[in-house]
């Protein structure tokens, strides 16, 4: 066979290009083997003995016109005339088969390659869970037979992305360096590492650990392998900490097997893809110290096995880790014996006959034999429990998941404290990392509802928790996130999305226990640190007494919670309102300020306060301002809604009224109103947990929600809230030389009682004249919705924000049932907004029943306050 390797330039001490050349010498023998370059190169001088061909000029910079193929955000080295050089070379490429390695390479051999010539993707670790390499096997997928990738967890992650169309996929390891590489005494006093000193290669940690260390590393010498723009400076790092003759940056070697067996301790610092080095370093029987990553060194390494798995980025927890291993020679040449086996299955031969056998079983178009990469949802892809799981309160599920760690937890240690979470953070577990395996084994009795959440994507679940202690126990993570089960009924459950409480297992380090990943509260848990008793969410915990202070940031006090609401229905209120609509002229007869879809009622008031009750607890109590009236479902004693009649707000002279302008301008009226509230309409409802930090600031400010759209000119023939809103305008530029460029997003906008009397006060003349149009009117300004927003943004009571995901359903778009189905399959909205209109594209009988089942699957909860059907009066 004719086999070829399509890849960009990539360097000697990658993955990629040690494991194409090892697998092009070792088949050269019995195949053709090229390594095509399929964007501008420096040469051909690393590949050695090896048929190299470069397809593209080297004048073919990317600085030049860009690829017209491939996206400068799939892989930035391509140019359109490289594009050009590409197309000519692979047009009639004579290959029997095509490997490519990237994104890019991926992309060309599909749109160039001829259509009999088969293509294989080989990919690497972490770009499997990029964007630009599901992108491409998205699109591309069709004309890929099969993929390679070199880790189980790369596999697993490109499946659950890519979905449907990913091709079939196999983990096949790198191949090592010899099939008998040379071997460790065991006795060296050397920490070897191998990496590219280029940013994120947290080498610089590695130094700071190797100091941390101190006496105990005495005798021991640090060697880093490898090169790179970062060099120097790693140099005068280690100058820094005082290593001195104890730290050596040899450079780049062309084999590193000799240089492991020279090595007492092997040492990865990548926190991501399991480097190749690992292996290498396992294979001469060199125990390992590497970073935990579920995608790394944790996918070939077991913890205390072949070496010691530390929490990322903590160099307290590597400290700890080589001095351990540095005391104890018995261990480290245990610990390398093991890891000589465990390597055992990446020799050279038998990692290379694998590859050769998809290949030519793609080439012959016969089926891979093998097994592909467990399918997401693993480790022990057990299936979900048969019976139906009932969606909680989201407070109320968090409440049941940190009862539940909090019970295992005291069954394996007496040493426990919780952090409290901020703004909406998990709460920790904290625990010392010496009780992590005994923490994993007693997760096996966790209750069924229990999920581990994915490392990577924590809106996915890998398993149950108790189906995971194995591999836990395995793998002994630094940190993992308890939740429930994510799917109810099929689509997301919000209950288990703010349920998520993590478990963090802190490592010893030299004035205490050091945390795997900063926190709001501390750096270490020292021995004389006593926790307390506490109670957070309704759950005794144990704390840090201080950590249990509200920060500076967090909101605290009353909020309130406002509608205005009408029911158009009502015979009674139709014909006030036709009373006042007689004889009325100008904007009141037009349709965006007295039709009927402005005081149609869909029911959905009922799953507006329904979110509340979901997701803002801490709202105090409901303010439901009205005329005459009361829905039917609402319990008339309930504590929590109270009724507002129009009549407690405006004059009787004024009423009855059917502008919302005018009902909103006095909306700070209310009796017993909390100085801070959060005025609803109806057809807004929130779409998720949400804390009080999203509308208001400690400093009693609070949110404006500006959003993108220009109010625009001066057109009495607009809608009516941009009339307003240009009234609005006026008033600012004559009383404070300001204007408005943009209106107020349709979300809930939160007031203080105070902001709201001073900007009714500076403005009485207009509002005044607002309050006495029975209708929208061409005077009326825009009280709740623009006017003290803006004004308090000039006074200092507002600040602008942006941070609200609003999601708006249009009632009358011909694609409303579309709509519906992506916001309740996503439910990842602060906001969802189900708005009304006149002119409808789809029968508007057919829309209340879709609007029906939509606003039960979103809000499937009642609250307190809702009267059964049987009560309701007829």
């Amino acid at each position: 066979m004719r086999l070829v390797f399509l890849t960009t330039r990539t360097q000697p001490d990658r993955g990629l290009f040690q494991t194409m050349t090892r697998l092009a010498r070792l088949w050269q023998v019995r195949h053709e083997v090229e390594i095509w370059l399929a964007s501008a190169s420096g040469g051909t001088d690393w590949w050695g003995d090896l048929t190299v061909r470069e397809l593209v000029p080297r004048d073919a910079s990317p600085s030049q016109e860009p690829s017209r193929l491939v996206p400068r955000d799939w892989e930035p080295r391509f140019s359109a005339a490289g594009d050009l050089a590409l197309s000519e070379a692979l047009r009639d490429a004579p290959a029997d088969l095509v490997v490519t390695t990237s994104p890019g390479t991926l992309a060309a051999a599909a749109a160039w390659l001829p259509d009999g010539t088969p293509v294989v993707h080989h990919e690497r670790g972490r770009s499997g869970a990029q964007a630009a390499t599901v992108e491409a096997l998205r699109s591309l997928g069709h004309r890929v037979s099969a993929v390679l990738v070199p880790h189980r967890a790369v596999g697993e992650r490109l499946a659950a992305a890519v979905g449907a169309v990913q091709p079939p996929t196999f983990v096949l390891p790198d191949p090592l360096g010899a099939a008998v590489p040379p071997r460790a005494t065991g006795a060296s006093r050397v920490v070897v590492a191998a990496a590219s000193f280029r940013p994120n290669a947290q080498i610089d940690g590695l130094i700071r650990a190797f100091a941390l260390a101190g006496d105990d590393l005495s005798g021991w010498r640090l060697r880093v392998f490898g090169d790179g723009p970062h060099r120097e400076s790693i140099v005068a790092m280690a100058r820094k900490h005082a290593l001195f003759d104890r730290f050596e940056a040899p450079g780049r070697v062309a084999d590193m097997a000799p240089e492991w067996a020279r090595a007492g301790l092997a040492v990865s610092t990548s926190a991501g893809v399991l480097p190749l080095p690992v292996a290498e370093a396992m294979a001469a029987g060199v125990p390992v110290v590497a970073q935990h990553h579920p995608a790394g060194a944790g996918e070939l390494l077991t913890h205390q096995v072949h070496g010691l798995l530390v929490s990322p980025r903590s160099a307290h927890a590597m400290a700890d880790a080589l001095s351990t291993l540095a005391a104890d020679e018995p261990r480290r040449r245990q610990l390398g014996a093991a890891g000589v086996e465990a390597v055992a299955d990446r020799a050279p031969a038998l990692v290379g006959a694998r590859w050769e056998e998809i290949l030519t079983a793609v080439v012959r178009g016969t089926e891979p034999g093998g097994v592909p990469p467990r399918q997401p949802g693993s480790p022990q892809a057990e299936p979900a429990p048969a019976e139906e799981r009932t969606e909680l309160l989201p407070h109320t599920a968090r409440q049941h998941v940190l009862r539940s760690v909090l019970e295992l937890t005291r069954g394996v240690t007496d040493r426990w404290m919780v952090l409290r979470g901020v703004g909406g953070a998990a709460h920790r577990v904290v625990l010392p990392a010496a009780d992590r395996l005994a923490w994993a084994e007693a997760a096996s009795a966790a209750p069924a509802e229990l999920h581990l959440l994915d490392d990577d994507d924590p809106s996915r679940s890998r398993a149950r928790l108790s189906a995971s202690s194995a591999d836990l126990a395995r793998r002994q993570p630094p940190v993992l996130s308890v939740s429930l089960g994510p799917v109810v009924d099929g689509r997301p459950a919000l209950d288990a999305a703010y349920a998520v409480v993590d478990v963090e297992f802190w490592e010893p380090g030299r004035t205490g226990l050091v945390p795997p990943r900063a926190n709001e509260w501390v750096t270490r848990w020292r021995p004389d640190d006593e926790v307390a008793e506490a109670e957070l969410d309704g759950v005794g915990v144990r704390a840090l007494g201080w950590t249990t202070q509200p920060t500076v940031a967090e909101v605290l006090g009353p909020i309130d919670a406002v509608y205005t609401w009408v029911d158009g229905a009502d015979p009674e209120w139709a014909s006030r309102r036709d009373a006042r609509l007689a004889g009325s002229a100008g904007l009141a007869t037009n349709r965006s300020a007295s039709g009927r879809a402005r005081f149609t009622n869909r029911d959905e008031l009922r799953y507006s306060l329904r979110s509340v009750h979901m997701f803002a607890p801490w709202i105090r109590r409901i303010y439901l301002v009205t005329d005459r009236q009361a829905p039917a479902w609402l319990a008339p004693d309930d504590p929590t809604v109270t009724v507002v009649d129009h009549r407690d707000l405006l004059p009787a002279e004024l009423l009855p009224t059917f502008n919302s302008h005018a009902i909103e301008s006095a909306l700070h009226l209310i009796d017993g109103l909390a100085e801070r509230f959060v005025y609803f309409n109806d057809d807004v409802m929130l779409g998720r947990p949400t804390g009080p930090e999203r509308f208001f600031q400690a400093s009693g400010r609070f949110a404006a929600f500006v959003s993108d759209q220009a109010l625009g000119e001066d057109d009495r023939e607009a809608a009516a809230f941009k009339v307003a809103g240009v009234n609005n305008r006026r008033l600012l530029q004559r009383e404070c030389g300001r204007t408005i460029t943009r209106v107020l997003r349709h979300a809930p906008h939160p007031f203080t009682r105070t902001a709201f009397a001073d900007t009714v006060a500076r403005f009485p003349e207009e509002v005044s004249a607002t309050r006495a149009a029975p209708f929208r009117s061409e005077s009326d300004v825009s009280v709740a919705s623009s006017l003290v927003q803006h004004h308090a943004l000039l006074t200092g009571l507002a600040y602008e924000s942006h941070e609200l995901d609003v999601a708006y359903v249009g009632l009358t778009d011909p694609l409303v049932s579309v709509a519906f189905a992506d916001v309740l399959s996503r439910r990842d909205s602060d906001v969802v907004c189900v708005a009304d209109h006149h002119d409808w594209a789809v029968p508007e009988a057919v829309v209340d029943q879709e609007l029906r089942r939509f606003l039960e699957a979103y809000f499937p909860i009642a609250a307190p306050w809702e009267r059964s059907a049987a009560s309701q009066p007829r």
